[in-house]
């Protein structure tokens, strides 16, 4: 099967199984942006190649993801990721601040935090005041979750986020004389007791196996093995595949033309700037003769402030039942020609 591609992006194509064992075609395309402030993203000159595994902030499974794969076969809903650090307005150290991210219709909002522990007084643990900080990793490992270790040695995860601060587990009474207090939160529900549960906050990809996405996997137990194996578990849901934190699973597929606005996650305090609008069509010319149309959805949002890049990801699916010759993939620009 030939690829013609009329792109500017390197094209991947590989296929997918669905729950009934069915085999289907799936054809990505990533590319690399820009950040202009106040403007459009602007297209750099060279362009990666499909991004194939996954990038980690340090050490692989005890860091958490940057960058996450291109690989899902298929997503239902787009995922935003925001890779950033939370910087305090004007530069000056301060205890606490609020950082946001618009996008389109999605507005997210989180409170940042200096260094804070809770200090144990007789049985009895209280907060202290966040020292003030100038900048905050808005990463997994300074919200809520980690991994409890109690007397004995035995330990328990939270599975929502295991590389987090903060969590005991109920029915468990910790004996340190201090314990590390996440500095992100939400802004409505602030952390300030030690034992509730809290939901794990932040802006990046959620790997495949911590929860909720995990619940989403299927049950892959000794009836599947059985009965089903190499197929994918009956209960599995497609949801599985989005990345995103639960709040930044944006509510269908992005258009392309979204304004992005960030406050106080860069040095400047505040960003924005409007994808680019580039529409991406995809045909599969039939060894019959007639052409087939599969829709690409932009799925996939990155923002990497750090490096003032953007990733925009569109995939593809396609029906593998009747032989195709050949998939063609074009684009058009706005202010500009299609191509393809």
């Amino acid at each position: 099967m030939d690829i013609r591609n009329y792109t500017r992006f390197w094209p991947f194509v590989f296929s997918g199984v669905d729950p009934e064992g069915r085999s289907f075609g799936v054809l990505v395309l990533q590319g690399s942006f820009e950040i202009v402030p106040g403007g459009m993203l602007k297209l750099e000159k060279t362009q990666p190649e499909i991004m194939l595994a996954d990038v980690y902030h340090e050490s692989v499974n005890t860091s958490s993801l940057r960058v996450e794969n291109a690989l899902a076969p298929y997503k239902h809903r787009a995922d935003i990721h925001i890779n950033a650090v939370a910087h305090a307005p004007g530069g000056w150290p301060c205890p606490s601040w609020t950082v946001g991210a618009r996008i389109g219709k999605l507005d997210r909002r989180l409170r940042v935090t200096g260094p804070r522990q809770w200090i144990r007084n007789g049985n009895e643990y209280r907060i202290t005041d966040p020292e003030p900080c100038s900048s905050v990793p808005i990463r997994y490992e300074q919200a809520f979750g980690g991994v409890y270790q109690d007397a004995w040695g035995n330990q328990t995860t939270c599975e929502e986020n295991p590389l987090g601060k903060g969590f005991i587990p109920k029915g468990q009474t910790p004996t340190d004389i201090s314990i590390d207090a996440p500095q992100i939160e939400e802004v409505d529900t602030p952390i300030i007791d030690l034992k509730p549960d809290y939901r794990p906050v932040g802006l990046g990809p959620i790997p495949g196996g911590w929860t909720p996405r995990r619940t989403f996997a299927g049950t892959y137990d000794e009836q599947w093995r059985q009965e089903r194996w190499p197929n994918l578990p009956v209960d599995f849901d497609y949801k599985f595949y989005n990345s995103a934190h639960p709040q930044l699973i944006y509510p269908g597929f992005l258009n392309g033309t979204e304004q992005i606005v960030l406050e106080n996650l860069s040095a400047t305090g505040h960003i924005d700037f409007r994808l680019p609008g580039y529409e991406i069509g995809l045909v599969a010319m039939l060894e019959s003769g007639s052409r087939a149309i599969a829709p690409m959805f932009l799925d996939t949002l990155m923002i990497d402030v750090p490096d003032n890049r953007v990733l925009l990801t569109w995939r593809g699916v396609f029906s593998k039942r009747r032989l195709i010759r050949a998939l063609e993939v074009g684009m058009a620009v706005p202010g500009g020609k299609t191509r393809g």
